[in-house]
């Protein structure tokens, strides 16, 4: 596992840090490390041990945690407006670059999505 993956995922876990918000604090910063610099350092020690075992488990099954800028990293999701600053992949990563569809669902929406239903 490495630590930059770990980083991007705990980042992405923080109360409050979404895909823009992520985006703009590792820009911001240089890295994802030098982000959760800005958070408590307990609350960064919480999200690190979240991060390590989602991607324990995620490994478990088969599924890696993708960031933008790794070559599988699906090149469609950077027309987005906020592109997730992590992604989980399964399976056959080039089978991302052909035409798909995907259905998506949460439990909790946000109110920015709520708009769009």
């Amino acid at each position: 596992m490495h630590t930059l993956t770990r980083d991007a995922l705990a980042l992405s876990l923080l109360p409050g840090v979404g895909p823009t918000e992520h985006r703009k604090r590792v820009t911001e910063s240089g890295s994802a490390e030098r982000a959760l610099a800005a958070f408590d350092d307990a609350q960064v020690a919480a999200v690190r041990a979240r991060a390590n075992v989602y991607l324990a488990r995620g490994a478990s099954c088969g599924a890696e945690c993708v960031l933008p800028g790794d070559l599988r990293y699906p090149v469609a999701f950077h027309a987005l407006r906020s592109i997730p600053p992590v992604i989980w992949m399964s399976g056959t990563p080039a089978l991302a670059g052909q035409r798909s569809v995907a259905i998506v669902g949460t439990r909790a929406a946000s109110s920015g999505g709520l708009r769009f239903a």
